[in-house]
């Protein structure tokens, strides 16, 4: 095998010496938006040619940024502290934890909340009582929604039946 020593220390020189400052927090949500973009795009395909492409898109956009994402930076770093780079662990735990930080509210903060709020309750409950392939396959019944919603609303809850995909109006 070659020696990585070299290697390890250098790919871990831009996270390892980053200020944890705004720009880097930005940088930081950045990096959780694309992720969660890019794994609602695998999510919403069957096509493996589109996921792969997703994923290799994703790849690039976080390396050219350079966006830090907080399971790359802290595994490069990490390997840097074992190939014997001048920082310790607390900058490691320092970095991941603003990492972490940084991406939680760029992918629940921009992207799954803004989405929510998007699409609107009514479509959440539909999708909730929509059976999921599992449970149609299974002929499972609890396609009902479990907090009571439809009978605050006035709706008598879906009629609970294997394959059914809640009320007719949720066809399609």
């Amino acid at each position: 095998f070659p020696n990585l020593t070299t290697a390890a220390r250098a790919s871990a020189h831009y996270a390892a010496t980053s200020p944890l400052d705004a720009r880097t927090f930005a940088n930081m949500v950045m990096a959780g938006a694309v992720m969660t973009l890019m794994t609602w795009m695998e999510r919403s395909t069957e096509s493996v040619p589109a996921k792969l492409l997703a994923a290799v898109v994703t790849a690039f956009v976080l390396a050219a940024g350079p966006l830090d994402h907080s399971i790359v930076g802290s595994a490069e770093m990490f390997g840097a502290l074992h190939a014997g780079a001048s920082f310790g662990y607390l900058a490691w735990l320092g970095f991941l934890g603003f990492a972490i930080a940084g991406n939680m509210t760029g992918g629940l903060g921009l992207v799954t909340i803004l989405r929510l709020v998007q699409v609107g309750r009514e479509t959440v409950r539909r999708e909730r009582r929509r059976p999921s392939p599992a449970r149609a396959a299974t002929g499972s019944q609890d396609d009902v929604d479990p907090e009571g919603d439809d009978a605050r609303a006035g709706r008598d809850a879906p009629a609970a039946r294997p394959g059914s995909g809640g009320d007719a109006d949720d066809l399609g």
